[in-house]
């Protein structure tokens, strides 16, 4: 498959998980704020889906991995290793593919689960708003 067919396919997977890692954070999720007020983790343990990165191929390079960049929380996709090739060595690379789901999550968490867009502070927000005006991460996208 080409680039653009991998991630039609990853997209709707990428939803679906990021809906269950951010339904159950809603619940039992620990935020940056609750860490630092109770003494949990580090300073900057967040289990927010805020912070959910595209992180590549799994170690057995059959999924690509989705982990949060200050917690352990995330989930893998399954994929073919030919397609994770694809999918990573393309034109833009990584990057490429990383600006795409970041796009993806905060266009998806903004629309649908407002309270976790609204814990971002206003410095936060600024910057995620201006990342989404420039269009990065959609270059290749036709």
């Amino acid at each position: 498959m080409e680039r653009n067919e991998i991630l039609e396919y990853l997209t709707p997977l990428f939803i679906e998980q990021l809906d269950k890692i951010t339904n159950t954070y809603k619940v039992i999720g620990i935020s940056g704020d609750f860490a630092r007020k109770n003494g949990i983790g580090s300073l900057t343990y967040d289990e927010s889906p805020m912070w959910l990165q595209f992180r590549g191929a799994n170690s057995d390079s059959n999924a690509v991995l989705f982990k949060c960049s200050l917690s352990n929380v995330g989930f893998e996709i399954p994929l073919s290793s030919d397609d994770i090739d694809t999918l990573l060595w393309s034109s833009g690379g990584h990057s490429v593919v990383y600006d795409y789901f970041k796009r993806i999550k905060y266009l998806h968490l903004k629309e649908h689960h407002p309270t976790v867009w609204d814990e971002t502070g206003d410095f936060n927000k600024d910057r995620i708003e201006s990342f989404l005006e420039t269009g990065d991460g959609l270059s290749f996208w036709k």
